[in-house]
């Protein structure tokens, strides 16, 4: 009879110890998820920020390789060589235009993406920063551009005058984590074509034609 008590009450610790380790082990997890959630939250912007920069930055060059949009920028010159006039293509500009806008939406249509932090990076060490098995967030990217040409006259020298076609794409990017949003406004500017002019200034105009 005491034998069995005896088990009984064995049994009855070892139950306790159990739920104690398991409640110790709980309140240990939500230390660290409250600790370590900060870090990850704000890691994960960083690199998603990064992310959608260069994913809209991609997606720009990839139309400008595709066409020459420099030819849109047409010199007249007089019977010195003299630039007369600087002629612009309204229409293959504006095709261009809806070409950026449309491959901008497209890469942020929602799509999911994969950012990466190494373990390391959430210990504040820097010698651990970088290192270690990867935490994989998933996150989303959705937004709005806006693609703006604009005809710029800059002094270079001694009577002589730069004219640059440049194209400005502004984005604004939400991005969607686990258990935040991040809302990040990108310009993106390229040169699509530049001309040297020495001497006066010439007019400038659109070709509609």
């Amino acid at each position: 009879m005491r034998r069995k008590r005896w088990k009984s009450g064995r049994k009855n610790k070892i139950v306790i110890r159990t739920v104690i380790i398991a409640l110790i082990g709980i309140l240990f997890l939500f230390f660290c998820d409250a600790k370590l959630r900060p870090q990850i939250r704000s890691i994960a912007s960083v690199k998603a920020c990064a992310l959608a920069e260069q994913t809209v930055n991609d997606a720009v060059l990839k139309v400008l390789s595709s066409g020459d949009y420099a030819s849109a920028v047409s010199v007249e010159k007089d019977s010195d060589s003299r630039v007369t006039a600087i002629k612009t293509d309204v229409l293959k500009i504006n095709m261009m235009k809806a070409k950026v806008s449309k491959a901008t939406a497209s890469v942020l249509s929602g799509t999911e993406r994969i950012v990466a932090i190494p373990a390391g990076s959430l210990t504040g060490l820097d010698i651990l920063s970088g290192r270690g098995p990867a935490i994989r967030i998933k996150v989303n990217f959705t937004g709005f551009s806006e693609a703006r040409v604009n005809s710029t006259f800059s002094g270079e020298g001694i009577n002589q005058t730069v004219h640059r076609l440049m194209l400005t794409v502004n984005t604004t990017v939400y991005i969607s984590l686990p258990d935040s949003k991040v809302t990040k406004d990108l310009s993106y500017e390229v040169c699509l074509a530049e001309t040297v002019i020495v001497g006066n200034v010439p007019q400038l105009y659109a070709d509609t034609n």
